[in-house]
């Protein structure tokens, strides 16, 4: 009986409320739901305003992305058309450089043709071939007034050695006397080595012709730099007075054996003038650079190395010790360019 005095109080406490009371409670339950209600509300209110901040966010992301690549795309021209800009600049720089050239080098022309002049002046300098931008046809010198000077253009070439006249040519066994007194001429304090030959029954358009390609075959030949920077080229030409410019960057081979090598490389220029019957060229502006990148590197140029003062010993009758064989080889070189020519013009 103890144990179910509890359960009778319970059942009697329900039992027992008034009409008012159990009113009171159904308003509270009512309340209590409605606050349920709105809280729910806000919920989904909230869950939509975060919902809508993060589609905000997402299209903000979005779009600040496609600015930033928008502004990178247009940087990126900007950027390509400066280069553009810069590249033109620069050519027409060289060109106006290469007009100065060609002034220089008409007014040497002229000397020639009027028999004032039969070298090249000291100061001739011929465009570079390693700052000329590069073309895919001849290009005229500006401005118009160039008296009709042009840079040929540079030909895709194979690394092959070419098989050029001067290769084919005889090499002449020379005796130590060729090398002596003499056999380095200087004119007005230059360095220049001159062809001069007649060519009967040719006229100056087919002797340009001949020497064009010979001088051109001469920048691909087996004695030919091959830096991209630093190589050969025919600098200019001027097909209304049948003259041409090469520049030419080789290597002068002293002394090759498994072990060793050595060598200097050698550059100069060839100045050609045809005319009915006659080339004239000067091979001139020789200079070397022997031991490139090492301590006993040095640059010089045949003034000041391989003339009689430089080239041989006080006596004249041997060779320098120390120049002799910049000397001997370049003779030898001067010969095998300039027979080769002879036999090209000879052959044609």
């Amino acid at each position: 009986m103890l144990a179910c005095l509890p359960l009778i109080g319970y059942a009697q406490s329900n039992t027992t409320l008034t009409p008012e009371q159990q009113l009171e409670k159904a308003q509270k339950e009512l309340e209590a739901a409605q606050k349920a209600v709105e809280a729910a509300k806000a919920n989904a209110a909230q869950a939509q305003r975060a919902a809508q901040e993060a589609k905000q966010k997402a299209e903000a992301k979005a779009a600040a992305e496609a600015k930033a690549q928008a502004e990178a795309k247009a940087k990126a021209i900007a950027e390509k058309q400066a280069a553009i800009q810069a590249q033109i600049k620069k050519a027409q720089e060289e060109a106006a450089r290469l007009n100065e050239e060609a002034e220089r080098l008409k007014a040497q022309a002229d000397k020639i043709n009027s028999g004032t002049d039969a070298t090249a002046p000291a100061d001739v300098a011929p465009a570079q071939p390693e700052k000329a931008p590069k073309q895919d046809k001849t290009v005229t010198v500006t401005p118009a007034d160039n008296a009709g000077w042009t840079v040929p253009a540079r030909e895709t070439t194979a690394t092959k050695p070419a098989k050029t006249a001067a290769k084919a040519a005889t090499r002449k066994a020379e005796s130590t006397s060729s090398y002596l007194a003499g056999a380095v001429p200087v004119v007005d304090g230059k360095v220049v080595f001159t062809f001069d030959e007649d060519v009967p029954g040719k006229s100056a358009s087919e002797i340009y012709g001949i020497t064009y390609n010979y001088m051109k075959e001469l920048t691909e030949d087996e004695h030919q730099k091959t830096n991209e920077l630093a190589h050969s080229n025919i600098a200019l030409v001027n097909e209304n007075d049948r003259t041409i410019v090469g520049i030419y960057k080789e290597w002068l081979v002293f002394n090759s054996s498994f072990i060793s090598l050595d060598r200097t490389e050698f550059n100069y220029t060839l100045i050609a003038k045809c005319s009915d019957g006659h080339l004239n060229m000067m091979l001139t502006r020789i200079n070397y650079l022997y031991e490139e990148g090492r301590e006993s590197e040095f640059k010089t140029s045949a003034e000041e190395w391989i003339t009689d003062k430089y080239g041989l010993n006080k006596k004249q009758d041997k060779l320098s010790k120390m120049s002799g064989k910049f000397r001997r080889s370049t003779i030898d070189r001067k010969n095998r360019i300039f027979q080769g020519l002879a036999s090209a013009l000879n052959q044609n």
